[in-house]
């Protein structure tokens, strides 16, 4: 398994396996795409002593539609309950753990005040605060922060990889964003694209904002999840725009943009994309709850 970084995490892990003392319940933060499900993976491979897709003593659980229910806990919470199949650990592996409603999230409570032998449940999260306090003191928490540039450096050269000064700052330190770019032989004209889409919905005419705003929201079923990620490349041109008014055009991450983002630049002072970043990010917390999204986002454009 190809992992890059987080040596101090990795080397702790196995301490504990070697002691055969790991915790009941480790809680992996950080942000997306920087390697927490791969030691998670990795982790249960040498408790389980075999890929985790083939034991019968490994349980994975992920949102659905941005949420994980009692139902789902209580279904994986009864497998922890049997006895292991190969006699030794049982593994949990819970991705997206602030998803869990709080009925769930409080089953999954009462099952780490009282944890069978020889379990281990590993809560994946990017959003550290949103999970219970009671849960986080009965766990070890592990903080993922993003890999530096000599690592990612590593990764690209065993990728044969070109312009690797473009990759490491589209990544923000985070290894799986840079595998996410070499496999995608599109990304390129997609970060175009979403320049051109983020341009004409805040600094095009009238019209042009309503009609991007509109096909933002043509696909119903992936409206929440999909406007998640947008708002996320947003802030990271907003990013981009504010280094280049200080003259600071070596940390921009969108290299292939430049022409779009020096357009944008020249539009509005500093202080208005300060100000831009700030309602986006309030936006972004408000999406979660049941709210018109498509009319706040117009209400934010216009």
């Amino acid at each position: 398994m190809n992992i890059v970084g987080h040596e101090k995490i990795i080397s702790f892990l196995e301490k504990s396996i070697a002691n055969d003392s790991p915790a009941h319940c480790y809680i992996f933060s950080g942000p997306n795409n920087i390697g927490k499900t791969a030691i998670a993976q990795r982790l249960a491979a040498q408790l389980l002593q075999k890929e985790p897709s083939v034991s019968l003593d490994f349980f994975q659980i992920k949102p659905v539609k941005n949420s994980i229910s009692k139902e789902e806990a209580d279904g994986a919470i009864g497998r922890l309950s049997l006895t292991a199949f190969g006699g030794g650990y049982k593994i949990l592996i819970i991705e997206s753990a602030h998803l869990m409603t709080i009925s769930a999230a409080n089953a999954f409570l009462k099952t780490l005040e009282e944890p069978p032998k020889k379990t281990v449940i590993i809560l994946i999260t990017s959003e550290l605060g949103k999970i219970l306090p009671t849960i986080i003191s009965r766990a070890v928490v592990l903080r993922f922060n993003p890999v530096g540039k000599d690592e990612l450096k590593k990764l690209l050269l065993s990728k044969n990889a070109d312009e690797p000064k473009n990759y490491i700052n589209l990544s923000f330190g985070r290894p799986g964003k840079i595998l996410n770019f070499l496999e995608n032989k599109n990304w390129q004209a997609e970060q175009k694209e979403g320049a051109m889409e983020f341009y004409n919905l805040f600094f095009g005419p009238s019209a042009e904002r309503l009609k991007a705003s509109a096909a933002i929201f043509k696909n119903k079923d992936s409206q929440k999840e999909n406007i998640f990620k947008k708002i996320d490349f947003w802030l990271e041109l907003i990013r981009d725009v504010l280094l280049m008014k200080y003259k600071l055009n070596d940390n921009v991450a969108h290299l292939g943009e430049k022409n779009i983002l020096e357009k944008i630049s020249e539009n509005k002072a500093a202080d208005y994309f300060s100000g831009l970043a700030n309602r986006l990010i309030k936006m972004r917390s408000l999406i979660k709850n049941n709210i018109n999204i498509q009319l706040m986002l117009e209400n934010l454009i216009i």
